[in-house]
């Protein structure tokens, strides 16, 4: 019999609403959003206006080929979407070298695991190429990441 892991929260009633700010993103970029995230756990229960409001919170983010986009042990406080480009996930381990699990190309994400359990990063990504993507920091008051 296999396992399932289920993830359960709530977010916490807040009472002082801070405005997202929007950030103005082409038609282009939210289909890329849309498709990158639909079947995504933390996105697929929200509705269209929850998304789009997701959506206009993010940021632009660009990363030369080479650049540490998230280190392993740090903070988790952005979760990350690959619109063009592609990224190398490197866990460390007891050997000292850095072992890589994984590549992430465009649309894919990365970033979630430490705000959903509010861990430091399991991973360190790197950009092998040039990224180009968008990020989102979540609100601190009011927003839960884990899925419901």
């Amino acid at each position: 019999m296999r396992r399932h892991n289920v993830i359960l929260g709530e977010s916490l009633p807040s009472t002082t609403t801070t405005p997202l700010t929007i950030t103005p993103k082409s038609q282009q970029v939210r289909d890329m959003l849309g498709q990158s995230l639909k079947n995504h756990p933390l996105f697929a229960h929200l509705d269209d206006d929850q998304k789009r409001d997701v959506f206009d919170a993010m940021f632009e983010a660009k990363f030369p080929a080479g650049a540490v986009i998230i280190k392993q042990g740090d903070e988790g406080d952005n979760f990350y979407v690959v619109g063009e480009g592609t990224c190398d996930v490197y866990v460390q381990k007891e050997d000292p070298a850095p072992i890589h699990v994984m590549t992430i190309e465009a649309g894919g994400s990365f970033g979630e695991l430490a705000l959903i359990y509010g861990s430091p990063r399991a991973a360190t990504v790197h950009a092998r190429t040039l990224f180009a993507g968008q990020w989102i920091a979540p609100p601190t008051e009011g927003f839960s990441w884990t899925p419901p």
